[in-house]
């Protein structure tokens, strides 16, 4: 590619002091150890972005010596540390055997044999039994329940936390709003339509605080971040271009390898497989689209959380 965009990245706020910022790596001694965890809510478009994407791409990478990266998606093993750390509920495990077990399935940070990339991916919320608890409250009341009590993983704690032993870095997905909260109509989750969109607005709000954050939260840490609008890969994106030829696709990718530090922009497989989504989220929602166009508007200042790199990612 001819040109790329300097990157925007953002700062995660409000770790506790159980680490210090993560060290910036020298070009000489990159990091062979990386976690990139793609955040998101439910329907934001883990299955396109993640299983096709994220993956392909990972996988078109190699390093100094020309060895192909060791991807680890959606890993059980790494899922099993994550499962027992203090960035997930009821975890208490100590930091000596959280950093035996990631050295024996991602080596060191620096200096290993070969490169490691472990895709997460866990989304917001996950699972039906832990989503009870928010059953019939407004949105503004399950963001105050998951500040105190973050579910399924505390961002803040999973950077201050692997960020010891890998190079963290967040992928942040966005998707329209209407899109989002009608993309498991079918399910009847949490009720219905309005009461699942209030509980997808009560973890963007969540998720918009951690990444926008306000000016009393407290800066003792940070995570590179990155926003991906995910209509920016949409298969009409592919044959519009910018000056300099590169079409929206080509760019979000390029953009996205520069942001994780990965030298290859080529994925002849990233989009083998996408489809887009033919669901009208009005006529899907009827009668639902004035309740969900009032909790979309409430959360304008909120969310996307800002970055003005992002492109055009309208609410």
């Amino acid at each position: 590619y001819a040109t790329k965009n300097e990157i925007h990245q953002g700062t995660l706020k409000g770790f506790n002091s159980m680490t210090s910022e993560p060290d910036a790596s020298p070009s000489s001694n990159p990091p062979t150890c990386q976690i990139v965890y793609i955040v998101g809510v439910e329907g934001s478009g883990h299955h396109g972005v993640s299983d096709q994407v994220m993956l392909n791409l990972a996988r078109e990478q190699v390093d100094s010596l020309g060895k192909n990266y060791r991807v680890l998606f959606r890993s059980a093993k790494f899922r099993n540390i994550m499962n027992v750390s203090p960035a997930t509920p009821g975890g208490k495990v100590d930091d000596a055997v959280i950093e035996g077990r990631m050295k024996e399935i991602c080596g060191p940070k620096h200096g290993g044999d070969e490169t490691t990339v472990i895709l997460e991916d866990v989304s917001f919320p996950t699972g039906f039994a832990t989503r009870k608890k928010f059953a019939g409250l407004p949105a503004t009341d399950i963001e105050a329940i998951l500040k105190v009590a973050p579910t399924p993983v505390d961002l803040k704690k999973f950077g201050a936390v692997f960020s010891r032993y890998a190079d963290v870095k967040y992928v942040v997905l966005h998707r329209p709003f209407f899109n989002v909260a009608v993309s498991h109509s079918g399910w009847k989750l949490d009720g219905g339509i309005v009461e699942h969109g209030t509980v997808i607005a009560g973890h963007l709000r969540y998720l918009g605080n951690v990444f926008g954050g306000d000016t009393k939260d407290n800066m003792v840490g940070s995570v590179p971040w990155k926003l991906l609008c995910v209509n920016q890969l949409r298969n009409d994106a592919s044959a519009q271009t910018d000056g300099n030829g590169l079409t929206k696709r080509d760019k979000v990718i390029s953009e996205l390898s520069d942001f994780l530090g990965w030298s290859s922009t080529d994925c002849e497989q990233c989009f083998t497989k996408w489809y887009d989504s033919d669901k009208d989220p009005i006529a899907v929602a009827g009668d639902a689209i004035r309740a969900l166009t009032k909790q979309r508007d409430e959360l304008s200042e909120i969310w996307p959380p800002k970055d003005e790199r992002a492109g055009n990612c309208p609410l």
